[in-house]
């Protein structure tokens, strides 16, 4: 059953790869609108932060997957290094993401609480 749940978390990051592509459509087009320097290149390194991620995850799945058989680890430090690769790929993804969000849509926030 963990099998499952660790192969629908793939899923879940699958679907933050889709969440950055849309802001990275949508940011490149109000940058050509308003004429703004092209951040949005900032996506790709955030999209490619949460590939590397997200392949980091679905190998540990798979070794998950390995484990229950009753095959031991291939490894014995691969499960700590994988999970040091995902979560730092996944952290750098986001806060990328996040910081290149903020400078195409921080309009929003300030003229909202202005």
């Amino acid at each position: 059953m963990t099998v499952i749940f660790a192969l629908l978390g793939c899923l879940g990051e699958v679907s933050l790869l889709y969440g950055v592509t849309i802001l990275l459509r949508l940011s490149k087009k109000l940058g050509e609108v308003t004429k703004m320097r092209p951040y949005y290149r900032g996506y790709y390194v955030s999209i490619a932060c949460l590939v590397i991620s997200s392949a980091a995850r679905f190998i540990q799945a798979s070794l998950l997957d390995s484990y229950a058989a009753g095959n031991p680890f291939p490894l014995a430090n691969a499960w700590d290094i994988l999970t040091l690769i995902h979560q730092f790929s996944l952290a750098a993804g986001l806060l990328v993401a996040c910081i290149i969000a903020y400078l195409y849509w921080g309009w929003l926030f300030r003229e909202h609480f202005a």
